[in-house]
Formats: structure tokens, C-alpha cells, sequence
């Protein structure tokens, strides 16, 4: 699967990959440590990608995506991965799935594993659409996500997420956006335990999006900041 996943990192040529293996998490200083669990949110965070409005009991999507994240704390990285040429940016592809339920919820869960990285993290959400929209009214649905990391022997890290959103279609086009706040756990594990403390913190969620559907396929372009820190995301999918 993780061959799967990193494949969609490769079509994007023009975008630059770093070695991603954060090995090195005794050597960062508390406050550093701090500025890494915050860049985390952003890429390990569950992604929305999907308008406010119910994909219905038969409803059902599968997707690929790309997201890329403008990381803040460069020096964090370059120390956490013993590399001195780490970029500022990370590619995070994921695989997606979404399902409609009865009485207008919709669940998904997702899975990514950046390029050369030993970062992986699994993530759900449940969606529940408070008003399912009109011709002339908008979509309201409130969502709770979670996400868990895995892969790096001396960190725990997870979030989890609250938020509102709403989105009105018109024809082949749905915009979309949603606000909200996400808590995080940073927690060092193994030989990182004895020089940092465990990390706990909530930060901001924004985002924006518009969804493209000519047919079964769709195309989504998404614009998310948690606590500052942006990404932007390409998913491609189909479903009914």
C-alpha cells in the first residue's frame, strides 16, 4: 500500500522531495521539539476534501491526494532528520475513501506515508449534515476526525478535530469551506523521553476548497491552515 501511495508523489515532478526519516528526536531542544509537533498538525491532521452536503446512503467515494505543506520550523527538521539540505516543504499523498449512511452521516478514513519518509499515519472522520442545502440555500455539516502517526520508534502523535462547514454546488462546481479546532498529543517515547516533555496543544483550523465533477471523477483543490501553518491539497477520486 505504501508503494501505492508514494506513487502519486512521483507525477509531480516539478516539486522538490527530501528524505522525510525524523531519527534524531533527542537531539532537539524543547522549544524546537514544540515547532515540529506544530508542522506535524498540518501533515499528519485529517484532510476535509469533501463538501458540507450528504453523499447519501449509496453514496460512496474513493480518491487519491497530494498535499503539500509549507513547514515553519525548517531548523527542527533539519536536526530531527539529520539532514542540512531539508527543504521547506513536505509532500504528504494520501488514499481516501468516504462513505455515505443513513440520516445523512458520511464516514472516511485515510492513509498516508510521505515519499522517503518513515512517517505514516492512519486517520477517520464522521460527518453529520446538520441541513443537507437547497437550490438556493447552502449545506451545514458538522465533522469529528482523528488521526494517529506511526513509524517513528521515539514519538506518539495523534490529533483530533472539530468543525462546521458549508458548501452550495452549481452545476459541475461545489465551493466549499469550514473553520474549526484541532487538539494535538506529541508525545517523545524511548531515549527522547529523557530530555523532552510530551507536547499537548489546540490550534485553529481553517480551509477553503472547491470540488470539480464532470462525471464519476472529481477534482479537488484545497487550501488549509491549522495554527499557521499551510497546506495545499490536489485529490483526485471517483464515486456515486
Amino acid at each position: 500500500m505504501k508503494k501505492i501511495v508514494t506513487s502519486l508523489a512521483l507525477v509531480v515532478l516539478a516539486l522538490p522531495v527530501w528524505a522525510t526519516n525524523v531519527n534524531n528526536l533527542p537531539g532537539l531542544s524543547q522549544q524546537l521539539f514544540r515547532g515540529l509537533s506544530e508542522d506535524l498538525t498540518s501533515a499528519v491532521g485529517y484532510k476535509v476534501a469533501i463538501p458540507a452536503e450528504p453523499m447519501g446512503m449509496m453514496g460512496f467515494g474513493f480518491g487519491m491526494s497530494l498535499s503539500r505543506v509549507d513547514l515553519k520550523h525548517q531548523d527542527a527538521w533539519r536536526l530531527a532528520t539529520n539532514s542540512d539540505s531539508f527543504g521547506d516543504t513536505l509532500l504528504v499523498p494520501r488514499l481516501v475513501f468516504q462513505k455515505g449512511l443513513p440520516g445523512d452521516i458520511d464516514v472516511g478514513i485515510s492513509y498516508f506515508s510521505p515519499p522517503q519518509s518513515n512517517l505514516e499515519a492512519w486517520g477517520g472522520e464522521i460527518k453529520y449534515a446538520v441541513y443537507e442545502g437547497n437550490v438556493l440555500l447552502p449545506a451545514v455539516a458538522v465533522r469529528a476526525t482523528h488521526s494517529e502517526m506511526f513509524g517513528v520508534d521515539d514519538l506518539e502523535f495523534s490529533s483530533r478535530g472539530f468543525d462546521v462547514s458549508v458548501s452550495k454546488g452549481f452545476v459541475l462546481f461545489t465551493p466549499y469551506l469550514g473553520i474549526g479546532t484541532t487538539k494535538f498529543k506529541s508525545a517523545p517515547q524511548n531515549n527522547a523521553r529523557l530530555v523532552l516533555d510530551v507536547e499537548r496543544f489546540s490550534m485553529p483550523h481553517r480551509y477553503v476548497g472547491v470540488v470539480m465533477s464532470p462525471g464519476i471523477f472529481d477534482i479537488t483543490l484545497e487550501r488549509d491552515e491549522v495554527g499557521g501553518v499551510k497546506a495545499y491539497t490536489l485529490k483526485f477520486g471517483f464515486g456515486f
